[in-house]
């Protein structure tokens, strides 16, 4: 889910396309507001494998935060 938000707005996509009325178990109505309100549930996760950074990490490695993604796949 993270990933998938990260994706449309690097795209720049409307989020709708990814969080459809259908997906995510029909838990996808909320999740486009979730984001918007900048209610990022996966980033302390995707952090942890090294794929984007938070607020505060972010400002310490002068880099932009999630949704900006520092890559896409988690390396081995």
């Amino acid at each position: 889910m993270g990933r998938s938000y990260a994706a449309v707005v690097h795209l720049g996509l409307d989020p709708s396309v990814v969080f459809h009325a259908d997906g995510y178990q029909d838990g996808a109505r909320t999740m486009p507001d979730q984001f918007a309100e900048g209610n990022y549930l996966a980033v302390p996760m995707l952090q942890w494998i090294g794929l984007t950074l938070d607020e505060r990490n972010a400002r310490e490695e002068d880099t932009a935060p999630y949704p900006r993604m520092l890559r896409w796949l988690r390396g081995t």
